[in-house]
């Protein structure tokens, strides 16, 4: 078998255990309380697959939901935006870039700081609209947009539709023959 193949394989697997689960938690209660869904799983993986897979499961969970709480390595770090500094941000991802570090907004664009005012004003609007989320700073991305990243589901949403609104916009100007090329 080739490697595409159990690639495919296995994403088939995780739709259908995914498809699985969503049901089974429908035909139970389908607004179930997460807590009650937690330790629902903590059940299943203590019945079922034994305590040897806690670590391994949690990493791949952590992984998927982008939570890792602790330093992947010296140059990915995830951090509560609460605690995040200037001074962290600088250790992090070093000498400050001449225009100053990409720091994301939702509607796709990013406020540059290059110092620590500007960082204060983008930490406070962005607490502010979505609380103490959770931050991933990466000093060895190639692209400095991707140096720091947000890790919010609401703020990743909030992004996806900016572009998609974005997309659609453009789309209609090209039809219309407003178009640059």
């Amino acid at each position: 078998m080739k490697l595409k193949d159990l690639i495919f394989e296995e994403d088939n697997q995780i739709a259908a255990a995914a498809k699985a689960i969503n049901s089974a938690i429908g035909s139970i209660d389908s607004s179930m309380n997460y807590g009650v869904f937690a330790k629902a799983i903590a059940h299943v993986l203590k019945d079922e697959y034994g305590s040897h897979n806690f670590n391994p499961f949690m990493e791949v969970l952590h992984a998927e939901l982008g939570m890792n709480e602790e330093t992947v390595n010296e140059s990915t770090k995830v951090t509560a935006l609460k605690e995040l500094t200037w001074d962290v941000l600088k250790s992090v991802l070093g000498k400050v870039p001449m225009f100053g570090f990409h720091l994301p907004h939702p509607d796709d664009s990013y406020r540059m700081a290059n110092n620590q005012e500007a960082f204060e004003d983008w930490k406070k609007g962005t607490m502010d609209k979505y609380g103490d989320i959770n931050i991933k700073l990466d000093s060895e991305s190639a692209n400095p947009t991707d140096r720091v990243q947000v890790l919010d589901d609401k703020f990743i949403a909030d992004k996806k539709r900016k572009v998609s609104s974005k997309a659609a916009w453009l789309e209609k100007e090209r039809e219309a023959g407003r178009s640059i090329d």
